[in-house]
């Protein structure tokens, strides 16, 4: 962390378009090198290093709130000696985990002189100054589950990109998919791609709402401690909410919630359900992917490795399943939701997300069979069964005479299947007379793609729908990873402190939202449409 607070992820969201399967293979290296750094940063989202540095950031935050509301205690020196101890070093950190499980006010008490230590004398008596000792526990959930987000949510723009280019270079290509909920059909790979990069910008824009919706507890205490910082501010109550409203600005959040309504325990319970409800959302909905993903048939090799790409398909499948099936245990078993398993939350599903975009990247579409062949009987049968109940045939007698010609045709070839011979009873059947002229024109697979390339480019390509949803993507990033610093907005901060508690007008969105009781951690432990149309959102 630097002393700026900028998020260090940075994210580049225009596509590289057109490409070819060759291109998405040349860039695999790319994918590992960023990947890596990344996850590496989201596994530590949630330690001690992670928290301790919050609880600096906040006091920070603090400072310079309180400056700006006229506290004299507070100098330039000490804020700028603040901003240049941000990160703990690994002695403090060793020295604070040596002191083993000390009580919450005594780690706090720690933290304040290691802090004050390395800022040097001019922040003595400045670092917490005024407010509850508690004011960074209460306030620490929110910051680390922030940054976590702020790490995670760029990898998901990151795979769309992949996905688009990856369904632009074969939006033309024919095979056979099973869509979830839906019977088998005859597609492209871009057309399935389009759908599966939408699904995923669902998900982008469920966790950038809950991102976005996240608030602070602010400086509120006990009444005698209320009472305190409204003598230091030399106001009234007004003052202490608009310390509050000054805080949030620096720290980059929209406002506090109602700590007299809603007890910290229950805004942090609630929040997590949201955040893991999201992350499970986002494993099952890459496990819908790569479930049609997994009838591929392919023995292309991963990597250089034993394994197959279907081997690995199969293999990431179970284990996104097995992130929301830990999810739901958890959420129903009536456990509190905290950091431990927030951690493994994010880490499973940064490894799923980092497996599905090598796959992406390293997969050869030349080498899986089309089977468009195959899977064609089967699809104009259950086409003619359609079409004979909507004219008015029982559906159980139409299946009754599939069923009959299917076993006259396999005696008749020594139990060898012959479409030509099953489709030739049916056009000598009077009863399929409103199918016969169809069953021809059902017979030509081109035309079940032939609206595929045009989904592909209005959804994929350059000057596409997904270009919208990534340029507010990116947008937001540029919001989030701006922390304006105090001389760049002070004048904003000034308009706003003459403007009294306005800005607390709007509903809480703490008031929507439900939190947990603090406890042990957990143990470690869309719909489609026909591919010849539009893909509803």
């Amino acid at each position: 962390m630097t002393g700026s607070i900028q998020n260090p992820t940075q994210l580049s969201v225009q596509p590289q378009i057109p490409v070819n399967s060759t291109t998405l293979r040349a860039n695999a290296d790319m994918v590992h090198m960023d990947s890596d750094h990344r996850s590496a940063k989201i596994a530590h989202a949630f330690d001690w290093r992670a928290c301790f540095s919050v609880w600096r950031k906040l006091w920070l935050y603090l400072a310079q709130s309180q400056q700006q509301m006229g506290v004299a205690l507070i100098t330039d020196n000490a804020i700028e000696q603040m901003k240049n101890n941000l990160d703990i070093t690994d002695s403090d950190l060793q020295w604070a985990l040596r002191r083993g499980s000390a009580e919450p006010l005594e780690t706090i008490m720690n933290q304040t002189f290691l802090f004050g230590r390395a800022a040097g004398r001019c922040t003595a008596g400045r670092i917490n100054y005024a407010v509850p000792a508690e004011f960074v526990t209460r306030n620490c959930h929110a910051m680390l589950v922030r940054e976590a987000l702020d790490i995670f949510i760029p990898r998901l723009p990151e795979v769309m990109n992949r996905l688009r280019e990856f369904a632009v270079s074969n939006k033309s290509r024919r095979a056979v998919f099973h869509p979830c909920r839906q019977f088998t059909q005859i597609s492209t790979f871009g057309r399935r791609a389009a759908d599966w990069v939408l699904d995923l910008g669902r998900d982008l824009i469920v966790l950038e709402k809950i991102r976005d919706d996240i608030l602070l507890c602010g400086t509120r205490g006990t009444k005698a401690e209320m009472t305190h910082l409204t003598r230091v501010l030399g106001g009234d109550v007004r003052s202490c909410e608009q310390l509050d409203i000054t805080l949030c600005q620096y720290a980059g959040f929209k406002g506090c919630y109602d700590a007299e309504k809603i007890s910290t325990e229950r805004y942090e319970r609630d929040l997590a359900l949201a955040i893991g409800g999201a992350l499970a959302n986002l494993a099952l909905g890459i496990s819908r992917t790569l479930t049609e993903m997994a009838i591929f048939k392919t023995e292309q090799k991963y990597l250089g490795s034993t394994s197959t790409i279907t081997d690995l398909i199969c293999r990431t499948n179970n284990d996104a399943l097995r992130i929301a099936a830990d999810w739901t245990r958890w959420s129903s078993a009536g456990l509190a939701i905290g950091p431990v398993v927030l951690q493994k939350m994010f880490t499973d599903a940064d490894t799923i997300i980092r497996r599905f975009e090598s796959l992406i990247v390293e997969i050869d579409t030349s080498s899986i069979k089309p089977l468009v062949d195959e899977a064609l009987p089967g699809i104009i049968t259950r086409k003619i069964t359609q079409r004979m109940v909507q004219a008015g045939r029982p559906r159980d007698l139409v299946i009754w005479y599939l069923s009959k010609f299917a076993c006259q045709t396999l005696l008749e070839h020594d139990n060898i299947a012959s479409p030509g011979a099953f489709f030739d009873m049916i056009r000598r059947t009077e009863y399929f007379k409103p199918v016969w002229w169809r069953i021809d024109y059902w017979s030509r697979s081109e035309l079940d793609i032939r609206g595929c390339e045009k989904t592909v480019d209005e959804v994929c390509a350059r000057g596409g729908s997904l270009d919208k949803l990534l340029e507010e993507y990116k947008a937001s990033v540029e919001k989030v990873q701006s922390y304006k610093m105090p001389d760049e907005v002070k004048e904003e901060l000034v308009e706003s402190s003459s403007s009294g508690s306005d800005a607390d007008d709007e509903d809480s969105f703490a008031t929507t939202i439900r939190w947990t009781v603090q406890g042990e951690d957990a143990p470690a432990t869309s719909d489609y449409q026909s591919d010849s149309g539009k893909t509803k959102s």
